[in-house]
């Protein structure tokens, strides 16, 4: 009888670990996408939204010869509500993406813009995004 209760302990603290990582995993929300598409040295940018204590980040690319080169990761510490003309994510002063709602949506999604500071340079971007929630 040792044996089953070890067992069952054992299977349900297994079933919490496989249950923490899976939940601990994060999940992309939003695609953005240099307006330039596919141009040589454009940005894009990835928001990400999990975690145990739930956060969001965003991860920025540059892509050089068709291929993207991870620039950084950025935590997301102010952003406005999803229901908003205007979405912006921030991450203190290093990096701000804007999403404008209220402009036409085009074929590769809403009209955005990411400024930020990379590599001991400010850039400004025209984006597109794409979103599972917007």
């Amino acid at each position: 009888m040792n044996a089953r209760i070890l067992l069952v302990i054992g299977l349900l603290l297994f079933g919490a670990v496989v249950y923490g990582i899976k939940t601990d995993k994060m999940r992309v929300t939003t695609v953005c996408r240099d307006a330039r598409l596919y141009m040589d040295g454009g940005i894009d940018a990835e928001i990400e939204s999990g975690g145990l204590s739930f956060h969001r980040d965003a991860k920025l690319f540059r892509r050089i010869n068709n291929k993207e080169v991870y620039l950084g990761t950025y935590i997301i510490d102010k952003e406005t509500p999803a229901h908003e003309v205007v979405q912006v994510f921030s991450s203190g002063e290093e990096m701000k993406l804007s999403i404008f709602k209220n402009r036409p949506q085009n074929p590769h999604g809403y009209q955005g813009r990411i400024e930020a500071d990379l590599e001991r340079k400010k850039i400004s971007v025209d984006i597109n995004c794409l979103a599972k929630s917007i």
